[in-house]
């Protein structure tokens, strides 16, 4: 997952750095290095937000 891919599924879902490393029980620091060039998102974290970015897009929260 590219530093963008990984700044378009936090905004597709609604979810800041913060949280994620909070749920995640990572370094915030560590998470935030993910959107910076020459980093990556590890794979587990990457197939695990895909999932999440899937399941977001079959059931989108209601808008009103």
């Amino acid at each position: 997952m590219t530093p963008a891919a990984f700044r378009a599924a936090l905004a597709t879902l609604g979810w800041t750095i913060r949280g994620l490393a909070r749920v995640l029980g990572r370094k915030e620091d560590t998470v935030r290095n993910w959107v910076r060039p020459g980093y990556r998102v590890p794979d587990d974290v990457a197939a695990w937000l895909n999932r999440r970015l899937a399941a977001h897009k079959a059931d989108p929260p209601p808008s009103g």
